[in-house]
């Protein structure tokens, strides 16, 4: 993990508020497999350094399968605790994901981040669309996963149960980033009408069910 972070073993010592040449031992015992670590020990490194005692443990890669157990415990947490499951999974901290985020030019300040774990952002008027898609990429997982706890888009969009006053619709254009204004221009509509759609105050044309699909990548019966 340091060496992610490029630090030297006095940038880790400092961190940890313990002597060099003790945590140089320390390391090489653990990497020997002489000694195991000691469970408070880890917990207070994971604290450091902002990111899960269970993700030192394992050593979870990005990547792996997340298992069965584990994706229908998402599908039941708010939306807050499954950001923040899915990014201790990665072992990556809140400032991880705000600095992928200032990469991407993706205007989310570390206030929503923490707002948006402690679920105190209301995800139906999000002011920042772009954040999902890239909130997802910085976890490595889908956007559907994100949002509502699947990671299969059809099934997304699908499923009941959403958040009070959320459906398909909006969970798809939210999956893709755009804002309805952005996704009215891509489908030839305005953003108003998208709303209405979005409301269920409108009945969408068939072409316009096309359309949707196809920038939305999503079944057109969804």
């Amino acid at each position: 993990l340091w060496h992610e972070y490029r630090f030297e073993i006095e940038d880790v010592a400092y961190i940890l508020k313990a002597n060099k040449n003790t945590l140089k031992v320390l390391m090489l015992n653990w990497r020997s497999g002489t000694v195991e670590p000691n469970e408070q020990r880890v917990q207070e490194m994971a604290r450091q350094f902002g990111i899960a005692p269970e993700w030192l443990w394992r050593g979870q890669s990005r990547h792996a399968p997340l298992g069965a157990e584990v994706m229908g415990a998402l599908r039941t947490m708010s939306l807050g605790a499954r950001v923040r499951e899915l990014r201790l999974w990665v072992g990556a901290s809140i400032h991880d994901v705000f600095h992928v985020m200032r990469q991407e030019n993706v205007r989310a300040t570390l206030e929503f981040l923490y707002a948006l774990e402690a679920d105190e952002t209301d995800l139906k008027n999000n002011k920042i669309p772009a954040v999902w898609p890239v909130l997802a990429r910085a976890v490595g997982r889908s956007p559907y996963l994100v949002l509502v706890g699947i990671d299969d888009a059809s099934e997304a969009v699908q499923a009941g149960g959403l958040p009070e006053g959320l459906n398909g619709l909006m969970i798809a254009r939210m999956a893709k980033g755009h804002s309805r204004d952005e996704l009215g221009t891509l489908i030839g509509v305005s953003g108003e009408t998208v709303g209405n759609w979005e409301r269920g105050t409108w009945a969408t044309m068939s072409k316009d069910q096309e359309a949707m699909a196809r920038v939305l990548d999503i079944p057109r019966d969804a």
